[in-house]
């Protein structure tokens, strides 16, 4: 059973399915170094409903991901992808 004020398990499938959607669509595909901790991240999120705020890097694309996977509802989680410096 889910906390009051914490987001529902849909809004975080859906959430992480148009972001998956996003990633791939930028040719970062499940084969990409980085892929496998962003999904572990938001598995846990879907699944287990741990937030998670921190940087995955995709050593190949030279980005870096700052991923916000939020709790509470009324927030979406972002990835915006930033060129490593």
């Amino acid at each position: 059973m889910e906390n009051y004020g914490e987001k529902p398990k849909i809004e975080r499938v859906k959430e992480c399915v148009h972001l998956l959607q996003q990633i791939k669509g930028l040719g970062i595909t499940e084969h990409s170094t980085g892929y496998d901790e962003l999904k572990s991240k938001m598995d846990d999120w879907v699944y287990k409903g741990y937030g998670f705020t921190g940087t995955i890097v995709f050593p190949k694309f030279l980005r870096k991901a700052i991923v916000v996977l939020p709790v509470k509802k009324n927030t979406t989680a972002t990835i915006q992808l930033k060129t490593i410096t």
